[in-house]
């Protein structure tokens, strides 16, 4: 018996979901950096795995330009950005603090925003699923321009 007041388990599943696909999208790129050619020394999967996803995103950035092969900067950028667009969205999952909401146990993120003002927002099944959609159309932008094997 537990003292937390877990949610259902089908919010706590989609909160799951969420992660685990933004991990997809994760090793979608670190996965295939081994076999794509002539990428800097900064850019193995080595050197970025330990990285949040924000920073793996800006790594991959900064070193765009030293990358000669056009469909290999390609979708080094497309994943890149995709991390980018999704790093936000986990981090407001992962940082969110438990609360009741309408009487059922959901997340609250709060937060102060670097010019001094605050916001809050409720993550509800709706943010969740409209967080993993994006991660879906993420997923599918880079298998567009992913190379073949």
């Amino acid at each position: 018996m537990s003292r937390v007041p877990f949610p259902d388990d089908s919010y706590v599943t989609l909160i799951g979901r969420v992660a685990y696909a933004i991990s997809y999208v994760e090793w979608l790129l670190l996965g295939d950096l081994s076999r794509l050619p002539d990428l800097p020394e900064q850019l193995t999967v080595g050197s970025l795995a330990g990285k949040p996803t924000g920073r793996i995103a800006s790594e991959v950035d900064a070193h765009l330009p030293a990358v000669p092969d056009p469909e290999v900067r390609r979708f080094l950028s497309v994943s890149a950005q995709a991390l980018h667009d999704l790093a936000p969205l986990r981090n407001h999952i992962l940082h969110a603090r438990p609360a009741t909401i309408d009487g059922a146990q959901r997340l609250n993120r709060w937060r102060l925003l670097p010019d001094g003002s605050g916001e809050a927002f409720q993550i509800d099944e709706a943010f969740l699923q409209s967080v993993l959609d994006r991660a879906d159309e993420a997923i599918t932008d880079i298998y567009r321009v992913r190379l073949p094997f």
